[in-house]
């Protein structure tokens, strides 16, 4: 009973021990069967206290009971140093320091001792092996092994530490209803044509705060790989595919892997991924393995991760689950670099970034999830963060996005950066600091969301440079509050840009327009309907042009909370015409042309003045204007094809270089002849057929001519310079692999990244692939000052309503003027409904029009008088009642 048992094995290993006990009548049993874990090493971290003479000889034994062994150590440069010793697997030693040196400090194997009387301490026994191990149930490899013919595993499997099982020359791996455990760095590689069939299976670590490869997927084979309802755990990258090869992949469960599923180089991945779990969880193990992938590491972790592939098949009804909370590692649902696909009804829970698209090259459908940020999760950017993708077409359409900003308030729901031909249409947004972010965007559609209860901006715009129209339209904005909450920023929008049809309430300031640019006219403004707004209604600064003119009104309907507040404020000279509610406007830089009360129209507004039907309901303000970024592209879901004129298109283009972009990188299958006809249309310069020329090869993995038509390329600035670096060092891990980029390459990646340039996101994305992790950058945000007028021009009451008396009336009324307007007046008088019941001839009686009402029926009527030089208009309401 309690009777210690020494074992001394000669090596160092895992040893397999079991005990047979027989009593005295000859009985026997087998007491059990144990696994050992036998290490003939000790590792001894020596340190002193004193920060100075670490640079010195230190010497000391290591004593047992019968031999003395000395293990003399100089040069100890650090003020502590690690030192691993083999030693006698028996006895018990004590560590003696010599030649009068003191050391502060030993820790030997995790205990520390002290000098002058240091602890004895046993070498040998480091604590039980995996229990697959002592399993008798398991089948075990010990050692790597190779299959090159067909193999069914059935039951229990476990693989040791370090041994990798390969399946190659074409034969297939059979893992169903199998329970397999793996050592540390053990995994299963599937090379040479040969694949997986995995059905019901567990693929586990020892451990379960230890780690394992994952299954890796090399070469295309004959057959496709079919992964269905299992489960990985602690995986560096649980199902890693390379160089082609693919896999259906549904149902399974992914938890707390650092990679769920990764692909690389494959831009004809054509099985969907589907009904998957991918979870990151609070007992998130420490991916140590020394073997392990160079772009692992505790800081970040991937659901699914590809880099230069396009998903062709749907990513759907896939769960994405966060529950690790404010620390390290960052979480990501989908992430892709140099890619493409269709992601559609996948939810995502307090992640960092739920989808993430560097540098698309293919066309990309973001359709009908969800994703909600409950909790705070370390740094969540953006729910839907773009950046790079200037080519293809991508379309985010009505996807849920909710955060609760009681427990954290997110920054953004979606963020677009340094991106072009985009459409975010029918999104539902609840929260966030800000709803909708385009910073250096161009050929964009924002259109028909709906985005409440944001804390700063409810859709921030900043254009890019390069000439493009823009559609921000038919969007239902309400703020959180009023304090300098803005419904719509945007910066330098170019003015063939369209903001029409849009709703925005309770806020600071609605709609606030702002341009660096000298001379950049207004885009059309029409038919927005803002109301409750504190602050201003429209703000413009630095723009010119009209909100509204002569023969095109402006049916804006601006409607305060506030009398103070300015309807129409700004900084420039601007003319404004028929929009509803200009009370209060800046003077003298807004000019009233026409001042007719035309409202807006738009859907989703509620007029607050029950005013006549103003007949000009333009349907030209509508809501859906995919077909013009689009163009001269037409088709749906990814499949796009060229409309019968692209060529006049094209070259009727203000910019024929991002339009030929957008055709060889969205349309289905272009190909060379394409290529050399877009070049004998456009006025394209060298280095803009040099980067067609790239990205098109690019794009079918041509490197040869892709490197060629890269060197071309000759850079006139830094940022190009980069540029070119940049997509070198792709190929470069094309070809060869992320253990390609040496210690040069991520010093200059590290450079551009600290340019905060539109390279840094893609350079970041690469070096992301290196051991460590980088942020990626959000374009800083300045919230500028609105400033109304010095001068505020007030149009009140009695400056627009006409007074009319007596009233109610029978036969008479006398109508009284104000600054002279029946002059060159038109006396108009609708009834109830709107429809015109007559006009009057001015009859102008000391300062008044008198008027005969006697042949009116009974009832309610408006009258208005308008200038017709000005369009000034005012108006009346008039009550006939013969009893008077």
């Amino acid at each position: 009973m309690g009777e210690n048992l020494a074992y001394s094995p000669p090596i160092a290993g895992n040893y397999q021990i079991s005990v047979v006990v027989q009593n005295s009548f000859g009985c026997i049993d087998t007491a059990g069967v144990f696994c050992l874990g036998v290490d003939t090493t000790v590792t001894i971290v020596v340190s002193t206290e004193t920060p100075c003479g670490c640079d010195s000889t230190l010497s000391f034994s290591l004593v047992n009971t019968t031999n003395e062994f000395d293990f003399i150590y100089v040069e100890m440069k650090d003020c502590e140093e690690t030192f691993t010793l083999c030693v006698d697997n028996e006895a018990t030693y004590d560590l003696v320091a010599n030649n009068g040196i003191t050391i502060y400090n030993a820790i030997v194997n995790g205990v520390v001792m002290y000098p002058g009387g240091f602890a004895p301490f046993l070498i040998g026994d480091n604590g039980l092996c995996c229990f697959a191990y002592a399993d008798s149930s398991f089948v075990k490899i010990l050692s790597p092994i190779t299959y090159t013919s067909d193999v069914v595993w059935d039951g229990k499997y476990y693989i040791d530490d370090y041994v990798i099982v390969t399946v190659a020359s074409g034969a297939v791996l059979d893992i169903t209803n199998v329970d397999v455990v793996f050592g540390e760095c053990a995994g299963i590689v599937f090379q040479d044509s040969s694949y997986l069939r995995s059905t019901n299976s567990v693929y586990r670590p020892c451990n379960i705060d230890k780690t394992w490869k994952g299954l890796r997927f090399t070469g295309i084979g004959e057959f496709d790989n079919i992964i269905n309802e299992c489960t990985f755990k602690n995986a560096e990258v649980a199902l890693y595919f390379q160089k082609g090869t693919d896999a259906v992949i549904s149902n399974n469960l992914f938890s707390n892997c650092n990679y769920g599923v990764r692909i690389e180089d494959n831009y004809n991945y054509n099985h969907p991924i589907s009904g998957n779990r991918f979870v990151t969880e609070q007992f998130f193990p420490d991916f140590a393995c020394d073997s392990i992938y160079t772009f692992v590491n505790n800081l970040s972790t991937y659901g699914i991760y590809t880099t230069s592939s396009w998903l062709i098949e749907q990513v759907s009804h896939n769960e994405f689950i966060n529950t690790w909370g404010t620390d390290f590692p960052r979480t990501y649902g989908i992430h892709q670099y140099n890619g493409g696909g269709l992601f559609s009804e996948n939810t995502f829970t307090d992640q960092s970034y739920s989808i993430l698209l560097s540098s698309a090259l293919f066309p990309t459908n973001i359709e009908n999830n969800r994703i909600e940020v409950n909790e705070p999760a370390l740094f969540s950017n953006a729910s839907i963060y773009i950046t790079n993708s200037v080519n293809p077409v991508i379309d985010i359409y009505n996807n849920q996005i909710a955060n609760n900003t009681n427990q954290y308030n997110s920054f953004a729901a979606i963020y677009a950066s340094n991106s072009a031909n985009i459409s975010m249409v029918k999104n539902t947004i609840d929260g966030f600091n800000y709803g909708i972010i385009g910073v250096l965007a161009r050929n964009f559609q924002i259109s028909d969301n709906e985005i409440n209860d944001c804390s700063i901006t409810g859709i921030y715009f900043y254009s890019a440079k390069t000439p493009a129209q823009n559609f921000i339209t038919c969007n239902t904005i309400s703020m959180r509050n009023y304090n300098n909450t803005r419904g719509l920023l945007t910066i330098n929008i170019s003015p063939s840009s369209v903001v029409t049809n849009n709703c925005i309430t309770d806020c600071y300031t609605c709609m606030d327009f702002r341009s660096f640019n000298a001379n950049n006219p207004l885009p059309l403004i029409r038919n927005n309907f803002l109301y409750n707004y504190n602050y201003v209604g429209i703000n413009v600064w630095g723009h010119s042009g009209n909100i509204g003119a002569v023969n095109d009104p402006g049916m804006n309907t601006l409607y305060s909370n506030d009398n103070s507040s300015v309807d129409i404020n700004s900084t420039t000279n601007i003319t404004v015409a028929d929009n509803f509610g200009m009370f209060n406007i800046s003077w003298p830089q807004v000019q009233i042309t026409s001042n007719n009360p035309y409202h807006s129209t738009a859907s989703c507004a509620h007029q607050i003045f029950n005013m006549p039907s103003q007949g000009n309901l333009d349907i030209n303000y509508t809501c859906d204007h995919f077909t013009s970024i689009l163009d001269p592209l037409k088709g749906s879901d990814g499949e796009y094809t060229l409309m019968e004129n692209y060529e006049d298109i094209l070259q009727e283009s203000p910019d024929q270089f991002n339009m030929a972009n957008l055709i060889l990188s969205s349309v289905d299958k272009p190909d060379i002849e394409l290529l050399n006809n877009i070049f004998g249309l456009t006025e394209l310069t060298a280095n803009e057929k040099a980067l067609l020329a790239f990205n098109f090869h690019y794009g079918f993995e041509n490197l040869v001519e892709a490197r060629y038509n890269l060197m071309m390329f000759m850079p006139v600035d830094s940022d190009e310079a980069d540029y070119k670096l940049l997509r070198f060092l792709d190929m470069d891990v094309k070809e060869q692999g992320w253990d390609v980029l040496t210690d040069h390459d991520i010093h200059q990646l590290e450079i551009i990244r600290n340019k905060e340039s539109y390279n840094s996101n893609r350079a970041v994305s690469i070096l992301n692939n290196t051991s460590t992790y980088r942020d990626y950058y959000e374009e800083t945000i300045d919230l500028p000052e609105v400033e109304k007028s010095g001068q505020i021009k007030h149009i009140g009451e009695n400056e627009s309503y006409l007074n009319i008396y007596p009233n109610p009336a029978s036969n008479t009324v006398f109508v009284e003027l104000i600054n002279n307007n029946a002059a060159t007046g038109k006396l108009e008088l609708y009834d109830v409904s709107g429809k015109l019941v007559t006009e009057y001839d001015q009859n102008i009686v000391a300062g008044g029009i008198e008027l005969d009402i006697q042949k009116l029926n009974d009832g309610f009527y408006f009258l208005t008088l308008t200038n017709q030089e000005s369009g000034f208009i005012q108006i009346g309401k008039l009550v006939k009642s013969s009893n008077q």
